[in-house]
């Protein structure tokens, strides 16, 4: 199969606001990122649990209460399974090893490829919330493309940045750890012990195209939405930090590569 060509259509920033019910399960008790104010970010230790078991933080970030890790179930709510794969398949339920290596599952999660990040749906919506469970635990579902907006706005308008620039929200969603350094100024690579005042903790999975890319470079996380433009059918909307760059981006790749993804609270 062909190489596929991940298009990047908009290294801009984004944002969030928007309103998602609150689980009723009980809940841990929420740790302020920041004490001086405590409605803004807010870390949900050990908020879901997978049906095999993996345990997953979480972090409030104005309305949206999302997973903090990566995902690494390679089975669905229902215990279907998924399996692994080193082919690039559209058409499959298929997942992947970061830069095959089962050792790096615990830390960044499996790349999985769009349908079997949607369980298998065939059409993407822009809805918010997206209703679309996909491979997310009970109680929690795949993130549409308004839903990442909502969260990047919300941190432009809360100054949750690098320096003078509003977008420049990469560091604050990355993790202190695991990227190529970069010289680039408020860059994820650059000083990277000052990443992450989130508690987001975006991990470089880097992606699967035919074969193992930018692991510790990139991270590129699965939307439900599919492009406006029809002339890319089989295509499908992600968002990435990228280690080099100081700002969220937004893309639009084949449905048959090997991303990582995110859940958010229903």
């Amino acid at each position: 199969m062909k190489k596929i060509t991940s298009i990047l259509f908009s290294m801009m920033a984004v944002v969030m606001l928007v309103s998602c019910e609150k689980d009723p399960q009980p809940e841990p008790e929420p740790t302020p990122v920041d004490p001086e104010n405590p409605a803004v970010l807010v870390m949900i230790p050990d908020a879901v649990t997978d049906i095999e078991g993996h345990h997953y933080d979480a972090v409030q970030i104005g309305s949206q209460v999302w997973m903090a890790q990566n995902l690494r179930t390679h089975r669905y709510a229902d215990s279907t399974f998924i399996p692994h794969s080193n082919n690039t398949n559209g058409g499959q339920l298929q997942l992947y090893y970061p830069n095959n290596d089962t050792n790096n599952v615990e830390e960044y999660g499996y790349l999985y490829n769009w349908k079997a990040a949607v369980h298998g749906e065939t059409e993407g919506n822009d809805a918010n919330p997206s209703g679309i469970q996909g491979v997310c635990p009970d109680g929690w579902h795949l993130p549409s493309d308004a839903e990442w907006m909502q969260l990047t706005d919300y941190l432009i308008q809360h100054h949750i940045s690098c320096g003078d620039d509003s977008t420049a929200i990469a560091k604050a969603l990355a993790s202190s750890t695991g990227w190529k350094a970069s010289y680039a100024e408020c860059a994820v690579g650059n000083t990277p012990e000052y990443n992450n005042t989130t508690g987001f903790s975006v991990r470089p999975a880097g992606t699967f195209t035919d074969g193992y890319v930018h692991f510790g470079e990139y991270a590129r996380y699965w939307t439900t939405t599919s492009p406006q433009d029809n002339e890319w059918p089989s295509y499908r909307c992600y968002w990435g930090i990228y280690y080099h760059s100081a700002v969220v981006g937004k893309g639009f790749t084949d449905r048959g590569e090997g991303l990582s993804v995110r859940c958010v609270r229903d």
